[in-house]
């Protein structure tokens, strides 16, 4: 058996040790060119991306060894990394497949493994269309097409805005609620020892407020976001009043209670009561037409008052007043309101008709 087997290998090897040295070199370099070339053409098949980026595709189209469809090189991929009953999942999850990169290997013909040209585990499809050769381009030239001067967006005009004025919204302190009892007062007679009771007032009153603003002008974002950063061409024209100071509050201070009889009573009291009962006159002092019945003083926002057993001496209506005045703020002085009641007295004569 060994003999034979020698016998063989010397009807190979006699043939070759004819050949001329110089024969003999060429086939060596002829093997090595084709080992050479069949590794060329599985990295460009196997790496595109990267053979493309070392100049190993065009060199590879030059000497032949690829078609014009391989060096157009790349060819429209879609993987999973997974498939569960059917689904396709990314990263875990529910997902279309993925985009990634195969190699043409023959005009019309793409081929994509998984691991190669960004490919996960599962390849779903190669676009094979992608490796049809085109035709090669005319050596016509093209004229250059001028290129047109980049034109800026338009900025809309600003509307009418009176930008910079600054100015003061004051709220005025405020009488909230106020009521008296009993609600309809009763004078028993002119003396002093009236048996009625008296009247009680009862108040309840807030503070004012001040703050500033300044008309402003400014580009906003339409959809959120600072100008220009986050918006450089999707924002409006904003015209609106900004707080540039405050707001302070305006406590109440003082809580002024007036009740003088009004011009009418009076004259009512001096005439036609006095046709009734001769001896009638007004009876309320001078003061009272200037000074106030009752003082509240303090400091407060909100501020609750009882005025009580108010005891007048004549029939008919009451100009009454309500005086608030607060304190002031850095914006403003102390502001006063004033807030005006008619508290009406009768007498128990019915049959005569105040005024």
């Amino acid at each position: 058996m060994a003999q034979r087997l020698l016998d063989t290998l010397r009807q190979i090897t006699n043939p070759i040790r004819r050949i001329p040295p110089i024969g003999l070199r060429i086939l060596a370099a002829t093997a090595l060119l084709a080992v050479l070339s069949l590794a060329l053409v599985w990295f460009i098949e196997a790496y595109p991306v990267q053979a493309s980026r070392v100049g190993l595709l065009q060199a590879a189209q030059t000497m032949g060894l690829v078609s014009a469809a391989q060096c157009s090189g790349l060819c429209q991929a879609c993987y999973c990394e997974d498939i569960v009953n059917g689904q396709c999942y990314v990263n875990g999850k529910p997902s279309g497949c993925i985009g990634c990169v195969g190699s043409c290997t023959s005009p019309g013909q793409c081929q994509c493994r998984a691991g190669l040209g960004g490919c996960g585990r599962y390849v779903m499809w190669c676009r094979s269309q992608d490796c049809i050769p085109q035709d090669p381009p005319t050596a016509t030239p093209i004229p250059a097409t001028p290129t047109p001067a980049a034109t800026a967006t338009p900025t809309p005009p600003p509307p009418a805005c009176d930008v910079g004025r600054i100015w003061v919204d004051l709220e005025k302190p405020r009488l909230t609620q106020m009521r008296w009892e009993p609600p309809f007062p009763i004078l028993n007679s002119q003396y002093q020892a009236d048996p009625e009771p008296g009247v009680d007032f009862f108040t309840w009153a807030v503070g004012g407020r001040a703050t500033q603003y300044e008309t402003v002008l400014e580009q906003q974002c339409r959809n959120g976001g600072a100008f220009p950063g986050d918006c450089p061409n999707d924002w409006r024209w904003a015209c609106y009043d900004k707080i540039t100071e405050g707001p302070y509050d305006d406590p109440i201070v003082r809580l002024e209670i007036h009740l003088p009889l009004s011009d009418g009573s009076s004259a009512w009291i001096g005439q036609e009561l006095r046709g009734r009962y001769y001896d009638a006159y007004t009876r309320q002092d001078y003061f009272a037409q200037l000074y106030p019945m009752h003082i509240w003083n303090g400091e407060a926002m909100s501020v609750y008052d009882e005025f009580l057993d108010w005891r007048p001496e004549d029939p008919g209506n009451y100009a009454g007043r309500w005086v608030i005045t607060s304190k002031g703020t850095p914006l403003n002085l102390p502001q006063t309101a004033i807030e005006p009641y008619t508290v009406p007295v009768y007498l128990r004569d019915t049959t005569l008709t105040e005024p």
